[in-house]
């Protein structure tokens, strides 16, 4: 297993897919629990205070440099 902050843009992008598959699935059946994203161990990214999968990645890179 690879920590998410040494993936390439490559690997990055696809998990990102990944992510918004399983966030169509979830909206699909109805799943209302969120996904909690912690960056650095100390940043928690809230995922309603973005309008995408980018929004979201672009504050996960932003806070990797914090």
């Amino acid at each position: 297993m690879i920590s998410p902050y040494n993936l390439s843009e490559e690997q990055q992008q696809e998990l990102f897919n990944y992510i918004q598959t399983a966030e169509t699935v979830s909206t699909k059946a109805q799943i209302n629990a969120v996904p909690t994203f912690i960056v650095n161990g100390k940043y928690e990214v809230l995922l309603p205070g973005h309008e995408s999968i980018d929004e979201i990645a672009e504050t996960i890179n932003y806070l990797k440099t914090k």
